[in-house]
């Protein structure tokens, strides 16, 4: 149905259906009609409908032929009558083909004939020849008219009426509107056209002088182009505010969401005001016989950013290509060649990023809104998908970073962690999304969303995750039980510490057997990564290097399972100096260790990876790109300088957070899962490039390198860590950090990014 509240718009609609009601309640019997067209509808969906029906009709005394135009305006059930019986009470003009005002109540609505009219006033005067060569030209124009020649060129029911005037062979439009835009075009418009426009007190009406030329087509928009901008550039006083629109209720969301995003694209954009047409489109460019464009219909001055005015222009091509008139592909060349012309000729910039989005605003409050008032609604989606991929095509990498961060910075709960999935390449950023887990009402929430997906969400509540569907079982204390791996009566309860989505989640159990209560931790992964890491911690607890005991691994819930260890984080001690100088022998004996651990990255294929990541970077932050490059190329170049090393087992990810104090004296490592063979340097850099990323200064950093080393040298093993293999793993660390600032969409992004560049450069 078009509109529930409006059942009978089925049939009002419908021309064919509508010439029968119009013969059987309308027309005269001297009459009949051939005929029956829509011209105009302006819908307000569940309120009433305007149609303007335009009838052939045929004298079947005489079998002359012509044009009735009719204006129905519908309304909700039982509206309809008292609109009727107001309407009688108004001075009316006598049609010959049929009833000046009717009610047809079948369909609740009141049928003006044209010139008979609801709201315009003056129209007698204005079609009638002999008052206008008697009474108003003369006044207007200052002379006496000879001849006079008039006819209806354009009637927009209750809004305006336009007709073309030939006096004394010249020709006028003149113009009445339904309100008093017709006195304050006149007061703008003779600014730009003085002695070319004229305004009649009598009928309120707005008269012009015609310009000379064609309508603009496909191959004048260059011209059109360099007119719009002399255009803009014209002073003119007075000129109102452009107001701007914010589109129809329908289709709802997915033009709200548009419409918001374009204007985030606007944010901070600053732009002198012009003179505006305020409503452009091919038909209000002439083009004279030199090619030199002209702009007319000046109803809607105003002053306001001249992208407005371009961006209107852009979606009324885009509109006419929808429907046929050419390809979305040319339409956007036409744009192209329209925007290259207007540049050339106005002392400001046209950004296509902005132009972009002023096309998308003009498309959903224009374009849109008249197709659904207008109902036009078949083209709706087609300019909906046409606007998306507009925004999609012009944002920069940049934008699309920070519409991801805006969404995850207003989630609602405590934000716990924050992917953000993105592309290298500039038009694949489009496709990028942010996974954000958050703790919401005693809940842990996944959501993933995509800019780019007309805000469509998708997620899943804790543990409910799709990729690891045994943690479901692995973190319900009834259903864990038979998977443990050692005696237990029951779990008591289980504290979630950290839960990566469609990867791994770290769990406190608080486990009772024979009587006795203990601490267990569980890490459960998405795949048999946990099998390896048992396998790690077995051969770590052979050589005494395990803290706490390893527990055993469950493959069924693919979670290994370690002993609490009683301590206390060291970075919380005041005594940290002392305790590294421990730390960094614990890190000497797991090097020397010898256990057999498969091979990590080598250096040149870490440098790869960086490289990567880094030209990525560059595309969210240009201003740095030069020095991105730079540093990567230093890095790349220094690897073929680096003193040889000898390989051993190395943390993978050593960083303050995984030392634990026990007495005050005894420090312990933790976390061992990314255990493999590579460059002892690796671990240290990546202790210090942490700890300047948690905030401590520079003097503890160097007190800690040092406290580090010595404590690691101590120990006396066969293996070295190199200095200058070390600043190469503390730079190249460094840079991972910069990088995370983008995966993890931190708030404090490019003051991150910056500061972390800064550090790697010094090293």
């Amino acid at each position: 149905m078009l509109d529930p509240t409006l059942p009978q718009l089925e049939t009002a609609l419908d021309p064919i259906r509508m010439q029968g009601v119009l013969s059987a309640s309308w027309l005269s019997e001297r009459f009949e009609i051939l005929h029956c067209e829509i011209g105009h509808v302006r819908h307000k969906p569940g309120r009433n409908c305007l149609i303007r029906y335009d009838v052939a009709l045929r004298d079947r005394a005489c079998g002359q032929h012509s044009v009735q135009m009719l204006c129905g305006r519908v309304y909700e059930p039982g509206q309809s009558e008292s609109r009727w019986t107001r309407a009688t009470q108004q001075p009316l003009m006598k049609v010959e083909a049929g009833s000046t005002l009717a009610h047809l109540p079948q369909l609740g609505m009141v049928l003006w004939a044209f010139p008979n009219e609801r709201k315009l006033r003056g129209l007698d005067v204005l079609l009638d020849p002999v008052r206008l060569r008697e009474q108003v030209l003369p006044v207007m124009f200052g002379q006496s008219v000879q001849a006079l020649q008039t006819e209806v060129i354009r009637y927009i029911p209750e809004h305006a009426c336009t007709v073309r005037a030939q006096v004394d062979g010249k020709v006028f439009y003149g113009k009445i509107q339904s309100d008093d835009t017709a006195r304050r075009t006149y007061q703008l418009a003779r600014q730009l056209r003085p002695g070319q426009v004229w305004f009649d007190e009598t009928t309120q009406s707005l008269w012009q002088a015609e310009v000379p030329g064609r309508t603009a087509g496909w191959p004048d928009l260059a011209a059109c182009g360099a007119a719009l901008a002399a255009f803009h550039q014209q002073p003119v006083s007075g000129l109102p505010p452009l107001r701007q629109a914010n589109g129809h209720a329908e289709p709802g969301r997915r033009a709200a969401n548009l419409l918001r995003e374009a204007d985030q694209m606007l944010v901070g954009r600053s732009a002198a005001s012009a003179t505006l047409h305020g409503d452009l489109h091919l038909k209000n460019f002439l083009v004279d016989d030199n090619g030199n464009a002209a702009l007319i219909d000046l109803d809607t001055l105003c002053a306001g950013d001249p992208l407005d005015d371009l961006g209107s222009f852009a979606a009324s091509l885009y509109h006419r290509a929808l429907l046929g008139d050419t390809t979305v592909h040319e339409a956007a060349e036409g744009i192209r060649q329209f925007a290259s012309a207007y540049a050339a000729n106005v002392p400001w910039p046209v950004p296509a990023r902005d132009l972009a989005a002023y096309t998308v605003r003009a498309i959903v409050t224009q374009r849109v809104h008249r197709a659904i008032s207008r109902r036009k609604g078949d083209v709706v989606d087609a300019l909906l998908d046409l606007a998306q991929r507009l925004l999609e095509d012009s944002r920069s990498a940049r934008d699309w970073m920070d519409l991801h961060a805006a969404y995850a910075a207003n989630r609602p709960g405590t934000i716990l962690d924050v992917h953000y999935k993105t592309y290298r390449k500039q038009k694949s950023w489009s496709k990028s999304h942010v996974t954000v887990t958050t703790s919401w009402n005693g809940a842990l929430e996944v959501e993933r969303w995509s800019a780019s997906d007309a805000g469509v969400r998708a997620g899943w509540r804790f543990p409910s995750d799709p990729v690891v569907p045994w943690m479901a079982e692995a973190v319900d204390p009834t259903r864990v039980v038979k998977h443990l791996p050692f005696p237990a009566d029951r779990v008591a309860s289980i504290e979630i510490l950290n839960y990566r989505p469609e990867n791994r989640c770290v769990a406190r159990y608080r486990i009772l057997a024979a009587g006795q209560e203990r601490i267990v931790y569980g890490k459960t992964y998405s795949d048999d990564r946990g099998l390896r890491v048992h396998e790690r911690l077995e051969a770590l607890a052979q050589r005494g290097l395990l803290p706490a005991p390893s527990l055993g691994y469950s493959p069924a819930i693919r979670t290994v399972f370690q002993a609490a260890y009683n301590g206390v984080p060291l970075r919380n001690q005041e005594n940290r100096a002392a305790l590294l100088h421990l730390a960094g022998a614990r890190l000497a004996e797991l090097h020397a260790s010898g256990i057999v651990s498969s091979a990590r990255f080598t250096l040149a294929e870490m440098h790869a990876d960086m490289a990567k990541k880094l030209a990525k970077l560059a595309v969210v932050c240009p201003n740095l790109a030069d020095r991105l490059q730079l540093i990567s190329h230093r890095l790349g170049v220094g690897l073929a300088t680096l003193p040889a090393h000898q390989p051993c087992v190395v943390h993978g990810d050593f960083h303050i957070r995984q030392l634990m104090v026990r007495d005050g004296r005894d420090v312990a490592l933790f976390d061992l899962d990314e255990i493999g063979v590579g460059d002892p340097a690796e671990d240290l850099g990546h202790f210090l490039a942490d700890l300047r990323g948690d905030g401590f200064d520079s003097d503890f950093v160097r007190s800690a390198e040092i406290a580090l080393l010595e404590g690691y040298r101590a120990v006396g093993t066969s293996v070295t860590i190199h200095p200058q293999r070390l600043r190469w793993h503390t730079a190249h660390q460094l840079l991972t950090r910069a990088y995370r600032s983008l995966l993890q969409l931190k708030p404090d992004f490019d003051a991150r990014v910056e500061q972390h560049l800064r550090w790697a450069e010094q090293e």
